[in-house]
C-alpha cells in the first residue's frame, strides 16, 4: 500500500483544479500572529520564562536527538522530554544562550535550527537592523546569520530535507508574501503574496505547501508560487503536514479550539479539543507518533491526536 500521505496529496490535487486560485485579502492580515514587522525587541525588567510563555511562536523536536524547542517573544527554551515529567514554566529557566530574542519563525530539521524574528535589545547595530532575517544554530545558544539580516522577518519557517541543500520556506510579514530557498537560505525567490497564519510543507511530496488563511486552506504544489483553495476543510488557525504515517496526513486546530486530522483519502474528523487558543502546534513522527500543542495549559502532548492530553510544561 502506498503511504497515506501520497493518497492524501492525489486526492487534495484533483480537488485543487476544481477551483480558482486564492487572493490575498486583508481581512486575511488578521491572521498574521505575534509582533509587528520592524517592531525591535523589548526586554521586560524582571525576565521569567512566565513572560516568555505570553508569547509562543513555534515549537519543533530535533528527531534526530528527541530535543525539543520552544520559541518564544523572549528567547528559545528546552522542552522537557516528551516521557517525562510535567514541569513549570519557571522551572524551565533562563532562555538558552542567555539570548533575549524574539524567535517569531522557528523549525528543526537535520540537527540545524532555523529562526527568524527581532534581535534581542540593543543587538539592532551587530544584526544589521530591527529584523534577524534567517539565522541558524547547531547548539541551540550560538546563532549565526544566513541571509537578509536586518531586512526580513518571517513569521512562519518550514524546512524540507532535499538531495543537496534544504528548501526553506518563509513568510515574509512585511512584504506579506511567501520566500522560497533552494540553496539552504543563501538566495531567494518570492513566492506567492498572501495573507497567511500558519503554514507547513510536505516532506514527502516535494514543492507541496499548506497554508491556514482566513478563507480557509490553501495548498500550493508549485513551491509556494500559486496556492488555490481547498474545498470542505475545516477553518483551521494552525496546521502541520506530518508525512509518512499510518493513518493521517494532516493536522490543525481550528479557530474554535477542535483538532481536525486528514484521513489518506482527503476526508476530515474532529479527534480532539485544546484549551482555549492555540499559539503553535507540531506533529512528532516515529515509533510513538504525538501531537504537541501550546495553548491556555501551556505546553500539553497527546499520543492520540488530542483526545487525551498531559501536560509537559504547566503555565501555573
Amino acid at each position: 500500500m502506498a503511504p497515506p500521505n501520497q493518497h492524501a496529496g492525489s486526492s487534495l490535487l484533483k480537488a485543487v483544479r476544481e477551483v480558482g486560485v486564492v487572493a490575498a485579502t486583508a481581512a486575511a492580515a488578521v491572521l498574521v500572529a505575534g509582533c509587528s514587522a520592524g517592531t525591535p525587541n523589548s526586554v521586560p525588567t524582571e525576565l521569567t520564562p512566565m513572560t516568555a510563555f505570553e508569547h509562543v511562536h513555534g515549537i519543533d523536536v530535533d528527531t534526530a536527538t528527541g530535543t525539543g524547542y520552544i520559541a518564544t517573544h523572549k528567547g528559545l527554551f528546552l522542552l522537557p522530554p516528551l516521557e517525562g515529567d510535567a514541569v513549570t514554566a519557571e522551572e524551565l529557566g533562563d532562555p538558552l544562550g542567555g539570548v533575549v530574542q524574539d524567535l517569531m519563525g522557528f523549525t528543526v530539521e537535520g540537527g540545524t535550527l532555523y529562526a527568524s524574528g527581532h534581535p534581542e535589545a540593543g543587538a539592532e547595530e551587530r544584526t544589521g537592523g530591527p529584523n534577524l532575517g534567517l539565522i541558524s544554530s547547531t547548539d541551540a545558544e550560538t546563532w549565526h546569520s544566513i541571509s537578509l539580516g536586518g531586512e526580513v522577518d518571517f513569521h512562519d519557517l518550514d524546512v524540507i530535507p532535499a538531495d543537496e541543500d534544504p528548501v526553506i520556506y518563509g513568510f515574509d510579514s512585511g512584504a506579506g508574501r511567501i520566500s522560497v530557498s533552494t540553496d539552504g537560505g543563501a538566495t531567494w525567490k518570492q513566492g506567492a503574496e498572501i495573507a497567511i497564519r500558519d503554514l507547513s510543507a510536505d516532506p514527502a511530496v516535494p514543492g507541496t505547501v499548506y497554508a491556514t488563511t482566513a478563507e480557509g486552506l490553501v495548498l500550493s504544489v508549485d513551491y509556494a508560487a500559486t496556492f488555490t483553495a481547498l474545498p470542505d476543510t475545516p477553518p483551521l488557525f494552525l496546521v502541520d503536514a506530518m508525512g509518512d504515517t499510518s493513518l493521517d496526513s494532516l493536522v490543525g486546530v481550528d479557530v474554535d479550539g477542535r483538532v481536525w486530522a486528514a484521513t489518506g483519502a482527503g476526508s476530515w474528523r474532529v479527534t480532539g479539543t485544546v484549551s482555549g487558543q492555540a499559539q503553535a502546534l507540531t506533529f512528532v513522527a516515529g515509533p510513538d507518533p504525538a501531537l504537541i500543542v501550546v495553548d491556555d495549559r501551556g505546553v500539553v502532548v497527546s499520543p492520540d491526536m488530542g483526545t487525551t492530553w498531559r501536560t509537559l510544561v504547566s503555565k501555573e
